[in-house]
């Protein structure tokens, strides 16, 4: 019984080592697309508005938007 117990053991932990190794990668996947979103959220506007103004022939030196952190 004693061995059966530790088998059980070490098969639970290699369970739980892969199921945080998968839920890792998920979460990174999920961030990274919310990243994107947010990114192009933001940069679609200012570049409507870069154009816009390029095509009327105006001088167009704002910035772009900052990503990363809270360069909101």
């Amino acid at each position: 019984m004693g061995i059966a117990s530790y088998l059980l053991g070490k098969a639970r932990e290699k369970g739980r080592a892969e199921g945080r190794v998968e839920g890792r990668a998920e979460g990174r996947a999920e961030g990274r697309a919310e990243a994107y979103k947010d990114a192009n959220k933001q940069a679609a506007p200012y570049y409507r508005w870069m154009r816009a103004a390029l095509d009327a022939g105006e001088d167009f030196d704002e910035p772009p938007p900052k990503f990363g952190g809270d360069g909101r």
